[in-house]
């Protein structure tokens, strides 16, 4: 399993039938990892709120089961892989432990998690859904 942050905008991309997510996740994936994917599959969609803050965070998520080239170290992130059953969910942020497993399982999912500070949830919801907003398979060309 590999993870990836957003960094900056890409240039030069071309993508049949895309939303502006899935081009920037394309393009993102690439900077930051130095890994390129034919196919994105959207599969999940959180509302972040932290508490203090007055803008929600829409995160879109996204799946890639094929790659190409190998995993670079950038500013932004240093790549690991991890086998299925070691995912180091301690060391990453507290809802992942809650959404992970549903897009491991390629199950599609919509949820909300409203945060004090980083580290502690007070609301969390979460369901499986049948579709998603832009729900497609997202070719780069």
């Amino acid at each position: 399993m590999f993870i990836t942050v957003r960094k900056k905008p890409c240039r030069n991309w071309m993508v049949v039938f895309f939303d502006f997510m899935a081009l920037k996740t394309f393009c993102e994936l690439l900077e930051e990892s130095g890994l390129t994917v034919n196919t994105l599959q959207k599969i999940g969609n959180i509302t972040f709120e932290f508490v203090g803050e007055t803008e929600l965070m829409d995160v879109h998520v996204f799946r890639a089961d094929d790659y190409n080239g190998q995993p670079t170290e950038s500013e932004e992130m240093r790549p690991q892989w991890f086998d299925l059953d070691k995912i180091p969910y301690r060391e990453m942020w507290p809802d992942d432990v809650f959404w992970f497993p549903l897009m491991l399982q390629k199950k599609k999912f919509s949820g909300y998690f409203k945060f004090q500070g980083h580290d502690v949830i007070l609301e969390q919801k979460l369901n499986e859904v049948q579709e998603l907003e832009s729900d497609s398979v997202h070719t780069l060309l």
